[in-house]
């Protein structure tokens, strides 16, 4: 899989959210600061609700700035089979049924999923209990993680 290009997918993805996410945005903080909304007595909270919203919305804003110029900025590179998984790999595993599936590990955006070649990949970072079990590990390596509430086997397939 071409990295640089699934880089360019995600960011390509990062920008579409962060354009509707901005209007949002832009939309509950005229709705907070309308007139309309002024509170008519001590129980009106309209303008308050709407006034979390548009924090909540801008900070999610921001976030989504800063993956994408982290993203912006990223070179990938290729890892050597001996190399151990670090920030920037991309990594194909597959699930004690065999279902395989695709992480990239990042420093930040975890959580995040986006299509590619047909295929979800989603980004983990170190801080997660599954990006912390890949630090260091190798193609062929197994590791045994909690995934919602229950404790699951991964074998690393490949790394790239």
């Amino acid at each position: 899989m071409d990295k640089s290009r699934l880089i360019e997918a995600l960011c390509a993805q990062l920008r579409q959210e962060l354009e509707g996410l901005t209007q949002a945005a832009a939309a509950a903080h005229a709705a907070a600061t309308h007139e309309e909304n002024r509170a008519e007595d001590k129980h009106d909270t309209r303008s308050i609700e709407a006034g979390y919203l548009a924090g909540a919305q801008a900070q999610r804003v921001a976030e989504l700035q800063e993956l994408l110029a982290a993203f912006t900025r990223a070179e990938p590179r290729a890892f050597l089979p001996d190399e151990g998984i670090a920030p920037g790999a991309l990594i194909e595993l597959e699930n004690e049924d065999g279902k395989r599936s695709w992480s990239l590990l990042a420093s930040q955006g975890g959580g995040l999923q986006f299509r590619f070649e047909g295929r979800t990949i989603q980004l983990v970072t170190p801080a997660s209990p599954v990006g912390d079990e890949l630090l260091g590990r190798r193609a062929g390596d197994s590791i045994e993680v909690e995934i919602r509430g229950a404790m699951k086997e991964l074998t690393i397939l490949s790394v790239s």
